[in-house]
């Protein structure tokens, strides 16, 4: 879908695209295995998670069943709050089954939420979805694990939605009584006012009313 437009790599989709069908190809005529090395993660910026999540699963769909590789490699971070730990989850359940339905998908991500964050991962699921919509409004085909927040988010997006993603974390925050996923929201939401903070400064403070510049100070302090 990226056609052979040039990443900041000088490397095209379309080009790696034909060499992973050629080398299955020679793989399976030869009677060897072929295993793809997969990166969902960024490491330029822990605070702005790459946001591929939806993604990770037409992509481990399609290097197993439209290529046939017969093993994935699955290389991702470590941090809480950045979705790691579920995207980690995600490819574990897609390689024992790799006949799941996105529909399916989406319930293991439900399933995933409610146990380390509690009651509100309806609300930090619709957090999640936003965050991909940001990355998706760019336009663009980034490289996991080697592009920075400025290549796989749309900043526009960020701040316009900047106080409906904070409200969302905060109604998570408010349905457990649970200390560790108490913890682990505030991790998120360390993520989310980053984002948020980082892309609404001009419209919040330097051009803002004396009302949001306040605002975005004390939140920033």
């Amino acid at each position: 879908q990226c056609g052979s437009n040039k990443t900041l790599l000088n490397t095209s989709n379309t080009a790696d695209e034909a060499s992973l069908r050629a080398w299955t190809e020679m793989c399976h005529e030869s009677g060897t295995e072929i295993w793809f090395w997969y990166y969902p993660t960024t490491y330029m910026c822990y605070l702005a998670p790459c946001p591929n999540i939806p993604n990770i699963y037409y992509d481990f769909m399609s290097v197993i069943n439209d290529y046939g590789v017969d093993g994935i490699y699955y290389e991702g971070g470590g941090a809480e709050y950045s979705f790691e730990y579920l995207k980690a989850y995600l490819a574990s359940r897609i390689m024992w089954n790799t006949d799941m339905t996105y529909d399916k998908y989406v319930d293991c991500i439900k399933e995933y939420l409610m146990m380390f964050y509690g009651d509100g991962y309806e609300d930090i699921y619709k957090y999640l979805m936003l965050q991909n919509e940001a990355g998706n409004a760019t336009g663009i085909c980034f490289i996991n694990n080697f592009d920075r927040p400025g290549e796989i988010y749309d900043y526009k997006y960020l701040a316009d939605h900047y106080e409906e993603m904070r409200a969302l974390i905060l109604s998570a925050r408010a349905k457990t009584n649970d200390e560790k996923q108490i913890a682990r929201i505030d991790d998120l939401f360390m993520c989310c006012e980053f984002m948020g903070l980082s892309t609404s400064y001009y419209r919040m403070y330097t051009n803002g009313t004396k009302e949001s510049s306040s605002i975005w100070t004390e939140r920033y302090t």
